[in-house]
C-alpha cells in the first residue's frame, strides 16, 4: 500500500535490524530547510499502542533533524550513522556514549560528590555495560550500597519505554530510547536515543 501511494520503502540494512523509532519531516520555509523530528520508544503500530506504555519526543530543533537525516542516510547507503551532535545511534556510538556517561558518574562519585544513574529498560545482558555498572557499586553493603534498588514493574500494560538518566545536583542528562542494554541492541541493531533538553519535560 505504501509503494502504491508513492512511498519509497527501504527494508533496512543487511547486517543490522532497524529497531529505532524515528521520523523526520523535512520542509523548506522561506528558502531554508526546517525539520520536525519525532523519536519514540514504541513502534508505529495501532495494536501494540493499546498494550504498551511508551514515550515520544517531538522537536523542531534543527540539530535533531540533521542527526535524524544522517541516520536515514546511513540506512539507505548501508553505512550506519556515526557523527551525531545530539542523538545517540547504535550500532556506532550509543554504547560507547552510555559507557562514557557511566564513567563520568563514577568519576564524580569518587570526588565525593553526589552522582546518580537511573536506567529504565526491559533487559540488561550487554557484558560491557554490566561490567561498567559493577564498577559503580557492590550491592547490599550495609550503610553503603543497601539503598540501591532494582525494581520490576508488572502491571496492566507492558512497560516498553527505555529511559536513561545520569544526574548530579548541578546537571542532568536524560535520554529516551528504543534500546535495551542487550548486545543485540547495542551492537547489532539500528537504535536511537534522544536527549530530553527541555527542563519542564525532564521534570514530567
Amino acid at each position: 500500500r505504501l509503494e502504491e501511494a508513492g512511498v519509497n520503502v527501504v527494508y533496512g540494512l543487511e547486517e543490522y535490524k532497524v529497531h529505532s523509532k524515528l521520523l523526520v519531516i523535512t520542509r523548506r520555509v522561506k528558502g531554508q530547510l526546517c525539520y520536525i523530528t519525532q523519536v519514540g520508544t514504541g513502534n508505529y503500530n495501532e495494536s501494540t499502542a493499546k498494550l504498551y506504555t511508551d514515550l515520544c519526543l517531538i522537536t523542531a530543533k534543527r540539530e535533531f533533524g540533521e542527526d535524524g537525516n544522517r541516520i536515514f542516510t546511513g540506512i539507505l547507503t548501508g553505512n550506519p550513522a556515526n557523527n551525531m551532535r545530539y542523538l545517540l545511534a547504535a550500532p556506532k556510538n550509543l554504547k560507547g556514549m552510555v559507557l562514557h556517561f557511566i564513567e563520568e558518574q563514577i568519576r564524580i562519585a569518587k570526588q565525593g560528590q553526589s552522582a546518580e544513574i537511573i536506567i529504565k529498560i526491559n533487559s540488561l545482558t550487554d557484558k560491557d555495560v554490566i561490567d561498567q555498572l559493577i564498577r559503580c557499586l557492590r550491592a547490599g553493603i550495609p550503610g553503603y550500597t543497601d539503598h540501591i534498588q532494582v525494581v520490576s514493574i508488572v502491571g496492566r500494560f507492558l512497560e516498553h519505554s527505555r529511559v536513561y538518566v545520569f544526574r548530579t545536583p548541578e546537571h542532568s542528562l536524560m535520554f529516551l530510547s528504543s534500546a535495551d542494554f542487550m548486545t543485540r541492541n547495542t551492537e547489532r541493531r539500528v537504535e536511537v536515543a534522544a536527549p530530553v533538553l527541555d527542563p519542564y519535560i525532564k521534570e514530567r
